[in-house]
């Protein structure tokens, strides 16, 4: 399916544009595997399901692919039937770049559902050390402080 977008993703990257789609959600590995092959993702959409295929969660951190996972998403759509039930600490243990949002659901998620339902996953924080966070892709880059 991912082949099917491939030329637009090629036009999209010659203008200077970041590879990003979606995958790996509720199609599984192989979606992940073909927006690396099909469509040379930068960063994917989801990619959660990456974590069932060892070789595949060693190509994503070795060309430290981002997988953009949405706890929220994942338990509403029935992918995971909780959300600690998603395999984060498999896609960071890999290596597996993935951003770190704030607990709230995702648009997705359904609306009525609180927030507070949703357990934090202890990180760093962004504000104090964000010296040491990689820079988003989508906003402009400034120098980091010494």
């Amino acid at each position: 399916m991912a082949r099917d977008f491939d030329r637009a993703f090629a036009i999209a990257r010659e203008g200077g544009l970041l590879s990003a789609p979606h995958g790996g959600e509720l199609t599984g590995p192989a979606s992940v595997r073909d927006c690396l092959d099909d469509l040379e993702a930068d960063r994917i959409g989801h990619g959660v399901r990456a974590a069932e295929d060892p070789r595949l969660l060693q190509r994503l951190a070795d060309r430290q692919v981002t997988c953009e996972v949405c706890p929220a998403s994942n338990v509403a759509l029935g992918v995971y039937d909780k959300p600690e039930d998603v395999p984060l600490r498999t896609l960071f243990d890999a290596g597996v770049p993935w951003p770190w949002a704030p607990t709230t659901p995702c648009s997705s998620a359904p609306a009525s559902r609180p927030s507070t339902n949703w357990p934090a996953i202890t990180t760093p924080s962004p504000t104090r050390n964000w010296p040491n966070w990689p820079a988003s892709p989508y906003a402009p880059q400034r120098p980091r402080p010494q």
